[in-house]
């Protein structure tokens, strides 16, 4: 029987970083239908704890709806009765939903990436189904670094992953709660709180260009003391004067520029 996570001194720096990011972006508001996407790992776990917290504790008027999406044919493993008693527990409605990830040559050479692709396609059907204004998405600040360093390296873009994004024309916003918080922070405060994953581990998750962007960033922090958390304050403090752009051209581009395949909606 899992029970709602005790307050501690990791759960009080969970939600006030969640607090904190829900009032810097304005990532949550009255009247919202929230769809929370859990895959079952401690990082969306704790993202749903917080969101709800937050909404008991302020007694915000907003809805939540948490969904799994089941990747068929890649080898992973859920435990779904584990997760449906955590959203029990907390009065939320965990729906299952899912897709054949069908394995081609290309498909293959990047398995996470349209493994993902298809994971979002699935959500922003689902947040229109259910009239959901808002998907959450469990990243962190760690991943908006690796999203970051792999966009300059290979996009030839500085971006990164946005706490609130407005999508197709003001439908649905996907907002990220745990924008403030990095992974170690989020391991540490899932220790202390004794939450264990629900999920297996995908034997693909190392063998990922995202990793590879993850060891640039560890290697800058230990040649920089502090290098990973100056590096995600840069991202809001960018000097458009000091960047090399062709005269009379904006380095600044305006709009969303999505580079996987279709529009998922």
């Amino acid at each position: 029987m899992t029970t709602p996570l005790n307050h501690s001194a990791g759960s009080r720096k969970l939600y006030a970083s969640v607090h904190s990011a829900i009032t810097q972006f304005g990532l949550v508001a009255s009247g919202d239908h929230i769809l929370v996407a859990v895959s079952g790992g401690t990082d969306s776990l704790l993202m749903l704890e917080a969101l709800w917290r937050y909404r008991n504790n302020l007694r915000d008027d907003f809805r939540m709806t948490a969904v799994h999406i089941v990747a068929e044919g890649v080898d992973y493993s859920i435990d779904r009765n584990a997760l449906t008693q955590f959203c029990t527990d907390r009065g939320v409605e965990l729906l299952f939903r899912g897709f054949e990830f069908v394995k081609t040559e290309k498909s293959l050479k990047s398995t996470c990436f349209y493994c993902s692709w298809h994971r979002r396609k699935q959500l922003y059907a689902l947040s229109r189904e259910l009239s959901c204004n808002r998907l959450a998405l469990g990243h962190h600040a760690d991943d908006a670094l690796e999203t970051l360093m792999l966009n300059m390296c290979r996009h030839k873009s500085i971006s990164s992953l946005p706490a609130l994004l407005p999508m197709f024309s003001g439908r649905l916003s996907v907002i990220r709660p745990l924008i403030l918080l990095y992974k170690q922070e989020l391991t540490e405060i899932a220790e202390t709180l004794q939450l264990q994953a629900m999920v297996t581990r995908c034997s693909f998750a190392d063998d990922t260009n995202r990793h590879k962007a993850k060891s640039l960033i560890d290697e800058a922090e230990r040649l920089f003391p502090g290098a990973r958390a100056r590096m995600f304050a840069s991202l809001s403090s960018v000097h458009e004067k000091y960047l090399p752009c062709k005269l009379g051209e904006s380095p600044i581009v305006s709009g969303l520029n999505e580079i996987h395949p279709g529009n998922g909606d």
